[in-house]
């Protein structure tokens, strides 16, 4: 965390570990790399064949965490066995 608070990039991607569903310990210690580093923005990357379980989580990770955005991945995939329904907004 030191060496990337000292660095002097433009952007720093910090990728942690991914769970489809609500882990109070890994929970507690992506708030403390979010204290730590106190980053301008948050994003929440998900896999979109996960269903409605992803929408679940991404709440949880939203009330804990206040993230700025959602990033859907494998949208062109072909799964027809879950649908993933959300209510879409924008922010201006």
């Amino acid at each position: 965390m030191k060496k990337i608070r000292k660095a002097l990039w433009d952007v720093v991607i910090v990728d942690t570990a991914g769970r489809m569903h609500i882990d109070e310990e890994m929970m507690r210690e992506v708030k403390k790399i979010k204290e730590a580093l106190k980053p301008h923005e948050i994003l929440f990357v998900v896999d979109s064949m996960t269903g409605q379980e992803a929408v679940n989580v991404a709440k949880e990770f939203n009330d804990r965490l206040n993230f700025d955005g959602v990033v859907l991945t494998k949208l062109d995939g072909d799964a027809h066995q879950q649908q993933l329904k959300v209510d879409a907004f924008l922010y201006a």
